[in-house]
């Protein structure tokens, strides 16, 4: 499937003075021609009116005449090959350039488009200063609309969501007249605003707008699977709100499909709620596949377990660690507030020997426990799936190991805190922050060989290109020889060193580093993260985008230990990330208790959160794919595999302190 790229998230700081001197170019070159005098045009929104021009002055005799579209095409060409390799600023000098050459309205368009690159290379200053600069005075409205979108593209991009929705408010009434590029771009700006301030209702309202603006049968399909999972997010009782004041036949549409979807209890009623729905909306644009999943054939349906066997290492070297996950548990057990709901609850130990873990099984069935949560040991959970006595419910602690084409039994559930799934995600991150090439350094390991196979194996399948690599040890503290070949300056030194032998004599040099790097994959827990980090900006990788893993911050607030961490972006759940939350009550329990304990488990202790407070929800979810649970590591929603996957929050280091970004 097609996978549309946003362009306000590559994290890209200019530092060098190279940088510096261009970007001081190219906003000399923007203010350095004066703008020809204007036509007068209908007003454009959001620009007052203009006074009116005599008709003897409107077209001075020394107008500059417009440059042919065929003639600025292969002056532009350069640029445009820049952009294709991701050099968005060098491709906005070159344009700067050319805008500074063409008369009036052509020199505000490249302006406009020059503003567009610098915000896809995440130079938000610079873009700033460059709408600032460009006047759209007296032009068609179509300019006011474009320097609109761009301010509020421009608003995402500082973490403004608020002032993001102010400035595209002023479109309201006109966009619906716009061309059809602009209107498209207003949805999808409206789309992340909502987003960041996680009013799903009205992000799947904006994306019903987009729908019929779309041509790609990929892109509408993606477009219409993500609206149904965004309204899984809202509550009946406000769909059906939503849907009595909508005057929208479509849109009332999409809100009773997703209220069949969260309401149905199993495939009979299923069907017979979308035969109701089909006849009372006969044009609905919803493909028939999204349908079809909705009253697809289901497993039979599992009841309410009323007895749950918890199979978890409680001796050996992982019971500290599994003890969080049962303590995680135990806290949400006992805050639930759930009058006609309690199930028993039975701890069983795991043991050390995966080997063992059908004959524990066997021993909680017999017990009389019809759910199982667990076991935690990769190698138990492939083990217990294949036991031929399987019966009830399961839901392990971990992922399995399963060839492809493996059956596994119908209520056999996982979910893990897998760090090869997080390594996925930085690539999908980065591949929509819009970058191409990536340099990666993770641990001499086997989670670092396992968390880096996973990256690479997405990025390659994404279309990246990963141009190097490099290894360390995570016992010792200075990284200079994995970096500098990480970085080619290793090459540099060489080349150096032989031009010195050379000639002889003292030679004048600087270290460079290769230049065909987008971003760097850092595979890292927090210490080797601390070190690592300030070690890269030494290596002169300090303009270089740094993407990580969750591991990377140690889950606690520690900015003079972290200071050196700024601008590393990382994904983690909700759980570590977000304050003054509905969590709170629940971190405050645990810390109370288990105080020696709670930091350095926390994810831990939320991974058994989720494990209790998903399995009412299993049926549900496995009804309809599109449904998601907001939980404590994520938003968690089933794949076709009865895997349970996590949309984790993403966040980047400002002075020491992980700040939230505007999106999962």
């Amino acid at each position: 499937m097609k996978t549309t790229r946003s362009k306000f998230h590559a994290a890209m700081n200019v530092k060098t003075p190279f940088l510096s001197f261009v970007i001081i170019a190219l906003i000399v070159l923007l203010a350095s021609c004066e703008t020809a005098p204007p036509k007068p045009t209908p007003k454009p929104p959001g620009v007052p009116e203009a006074p009116a021009i005599p008709p003897e002055r409107e077209i001075p005799p020394t107008a500059p005449v417009e440059v042919p579209r065929v003639e600025l095409e292969k002056k532009e060409a350069p640029a445009q090959q820049l952009i294709a390799s991701g050099r968005y600023l060098d491709a906005a000098i070159l344009l700067t350039d050319l805008a500074n050459s063409l008369p009036t309205p052509q020199k505000q368009d490249y302006q406009l488009r020059v503003a567009s690159l610098l915000l896809l290379g995440n130079y938000i200053q610079q873009a700033e200063q460059v709408l600032q600069e460009t006047s759209i005075k007296d032009l068609e409205a179509s300019f006011a609309v474009r320097k609109i979108l761009l301010n509020g593209e421009l608003a995402l991009a500082k973490q403004m969501p608020e002032e993001a929705l102010r400035q595209l408010s002023s479109l309201d009434d006109y966009i619906q007249t716009a061309a059809v590029e602009h209107q498209r771009e207003y949805y999808r700006i409206q789309i992340d605003i909502h987003s960041a301030l996680r009013r799903y209702a009205d992000a799947a309202l904006a994306r019903a707008q987009l729908e019929p603006l779309l041509e790609d049968e990929n892109e509408i399909l993606e477009n219409q699977e993500t609206l149904l999972r965004d309204l899984q997010l809202v509550d009946t009782a406000e769909l059906q709100s939503l849907s009595r004041q909508s005057k929208n036949e479509v849109v009332r549409g999409w809100l009773a499909l997703a209220y069949i979807a969260k309401i149905a209890s199993d495939e009979q009623q299923a069907q017979q709620e979308i035969d109701q729905w089909q006849n009372q909306y006969p044009r609905h644009p919803v493909k028939q596949s999204i349908i079809a999943t909705i009253i697809a054939q289901q497993p039979e349906a599992l009841g309410r377990p009323t007895r749950i066997a918890v199979i978890v290492p409680m001796s050996g070297r992982f019971a500290k660690a599994a003890s969080a996950v049962r303590n995680g548990l135990l806290t949400a057990y006992y805050a639930d507030s759930s009058q006609n709901y309690r199930p028993e609850i039975r701890f069983y130990d795991e043991g050390e020997d995966p080997q063992q873990i059908q004959t524990i099984y066997q021993q909680a069935v017999n017990d009389g426990a019809d759910f199982v949560i667990g076991p935690l040991n990769k190698e138990a959970v492939t083990n217990l799936a294949r036991y031929n006595g399987v019966q009830g419910g399961i839901l392990a602690l971990n992922y399995g190991e399963f060839a492809e084409e493996e059956q596994l039994p119908e209520n056999f559930f996982q979910m893990s805190l897998s760090p090869e799934q997080e390594a996925i995600h930085v690539a999908e991150h980065a591949w929509l922050d819009g970058h191409t090439k990536a340099a990666a350094i993770y641990p001499d390991s086997q989670w670092g060989e396992r968390v880096y196979e996973a990256f690479k194996a997405r990025w390659e399948e994404l279309g990246g290109t990963i141009v190097e690599y490099q290894t360390y040890d995570m016992k010792k503290s200075d990284y200079a020889v994995p970096i500098k070949q990480l970085m080619n300056i290793d090459e540099s030194e060489q080349r150096y060193r032989t031009v010195r032998d050379m000639v002889r004599q003292k030679v004048e040099y600087e270290p460079r580093r290769r230049k065909d790097v987008d971003f760097i994959f850092m595979a890292a827990f927090s210490r080797q993260g601390r070190l690592l980090r300030p070690q890269l900006k030494f290596h002169r990788a300090s303009d270089i985008p740094v993407y990580a893993t969750s591991h990377v911050f140690s889950g606690s607030l520690q900015p003079d230990m972290d200071r050196d961490m700024n601008g590393v972006r990382f994904s983690d759940m909700p759980w570590t990330l977000l304050t003054h939350s509905q969590n709170d009550q629940l971190k405050l329990q645990i810390k109370t208790v288990w105080p020696n304990t709670s930091n350095r488990y926390m994810r831990l202790f939320a991974l058994g959160i989720d494990a209790y407070q998903i399995v009412p929800e299993l049926n549900r979810m496995r009804r309809n794919r599109f449904t998601s649970l907001q939980g404590t590591t994520g938003i968690l929603y089933l794949d076709i595999s009865n895997r349970i996957q996590r949309r984790l929050l993403w966040a980047q280091f400002q002075e020491g302190v992980p700040k939230v970004l505007a999106e999962f």
